[in-house]
Parts: C-alpha cells; structure tokens; sequence
C-alpha cells in the first residue's frame, strides 16, 4: 500500500481502516467485507469500480486509475 499511495498521491486517496476498532469493522460491514484485506476502488463519486481480496494488483491500479481519467 505504501507505493501505491506514494506512486498515485496525486490520482487517489488511500483510507485504510482497522476492523478491530468499532469504526472499520462497521465499515467493514456496510461494504460487505468478509476477508482481510480487501481493497476497494471507488470512482470520483463514490461508486464501486472494483475489489479485490487478499492480494492487490498494481497493474489493475494503473490501468483503472488510466481509464478514471
């Protein structure tokens, strides 16, 4: 995660939450994540592009975030 955020610092914001503490396990809930990790990619509005789960593709990154432009 660190060099995605540093890579695309500019394109995207990363959030991580923690789903030990009350704040990420409810978030956990609301988008309906059973592994961790899970990462998420919203567009520009808030709309679910894409997740992936236990493993996290940087050329998928790239590509979307290309496409997002």
């Amino acid at each position: 995660m660190n060099r995605i955020e540093t890579e695309f610092s500019s394109e995207l914001q990363v959030i991580r939450l923690d789903v030990r503490a009350s704040l990420g396990a409810e978030m956990s809930k609301r988008l309906g994540c059973q592994v961790v990790p899970t990462f998420i990619l919203f567009d520009g509005v808030g709309g679910e592009e894409w997740r992936s789960v236990g493993w996290l593709d940087i050329d998928r990154v790239r590509s979307s975030l290309k496409q997002m432009r």
